[in-house]
């Protein structure tokens, strides 16, 4: 099996929190590749990739919640269904981060923010991020030192990966009932906690 230029990837990992809840963030890339890759080198960098990303709040995050297994799909857009269905494993790996963060969890159901734009304003990225311990803010707002860690956190997720010389895996989302993927040109973070959404496995980005 191997990737080739304009597929479309989709990446899941598996956050675990302290009570054990799982939650999961979703990413998706765009390959522009000069030639055909291998699964593994592009495996590689995503896990690289998810490392960095949660490295970046892992000092906010309860230091009794670890991460899961990450998973990558390839997927296509349906014309029959109008929508994004994977069509083929690409393989799974196992992100190691220590979350450092100390005290007590803020609710399972709130979760810091991250929000990428694209060239088209109403579709966009959102991350929501779960486990933030309840010294990284004040009431409902975001200290000064998680909001610089989420601001880390949010050049790796609007950036693009590159796996080697030539091949790039371009951050970004598919546009919802179009064969149209859109690359991040920007973001921003949200100063007030936020609340993770509820949807049915498998619905949602």
């Amino acid at each position: 099996m191997a990737i080739d230029d304009g597929d479309v990837l989709r990446v899941v990992i598996d956050h675990i929190l302290a009570d054990d809840t799982v939650t999961n963030l979703i990413f998706h890339f765009l390959a522009s590749f000069q030639e055909q890759s291998a699964n593994g080198p592009v495996l590689n960098a995503l896990e690289e990739f998810i490392e960095n990303f949660y490295t970046a709040v892992a000092d906010e995050i309860d230091d009794g919640s670890a991460l899961g297994p990450m998973d990558c799909n390839k997927v296509e857009f349906n014309e029959t269904t109008q929508q994004w269905e994977v069509t083929e494993f690409i393989g799974t790996r196992y992100p190691s981060v220590t979350f450092a963060g100390s005290g007590d969890q803020l609710p399972n159901q709130t979760a810091a923010v991250l929000v990428a734009d694209t060239t088209r304003p109403k579709s966009f990225g959102k991350k929501f991020i779960a486990g933030f311990v309840e010294l990284a803010s004040q009431g409902s707002v975001l200290i000064a030192s998680a909001l610089a860690a989420l601001a880390d956190a949010l050049v790796y997720y609007v950036s693009d990966i590159e796996v080697a010389t030539g091949l790039n895996l371009v951050a970004g989302v598919p546009r919802t009932h179009s064969d149209v993927f859109l690359p991040f040109t920007t973001g921003f973070v949200d100063y007030i906690v936020g609340s993770q959404r509820r949807r049915k496995p498998g619905v949602g980005e």
